[in-house]
């Protein structure tokens, strides 16, 4: 699951283990790292909303990084399961479609503003 939501949100410009099958083998030996989204994979990603799993504003960069480090765990009892994934993505909607709630950093860049729809 962590292969296809990683690939989703890089609009298949990346994949999370490139072509190569050894980087995958080292990673489940625990040899490389968790595949990681940056903001140059999708730059919408870098947009703050509320997260209900930290009850903090976090870019969604951050939040779909710690899910996809979750979907990656080695030891399945730390994976998500298809219930807490739907919800954590159902969380990211709520704020932003259905809501249209996002933040922005204020003028001085110190906090945090909050958006609604077109504003």
């Amino acid at each position: 699951m962590g292969c296809v939501i990683f690939e989703l949100a890089t609009a298949k410009r990346r994949r999370a283990f490139g072509y190569d099958n050894w980087y995958a083998v080292n990673f489940a030996k625990g040899l490389s790292p968790v595949p990681q989204l940056t903001n140059h994979d999708n730059p919408f990603l870098g947009t703050p909303i509320f997260s209900r799993a930290t009850n903090t504003i976090l870019p969604m960069l951050q939040q779909f990084n710690s899910i996809l480090e979750l979907c990656f765990a080695v030891d399945p009892k730390r994976r998500l399961n298809a219930l807490e994934l739907k919800a954590r993505f159902d969380d990211m909607k709520i704020f932003l479609i259905e809501k249209g709630h996002y933040y922005k950093r204020s003028t001085t860049g110190r906090s945090w503003q909050h958006v609604k729809g077109g504003d």
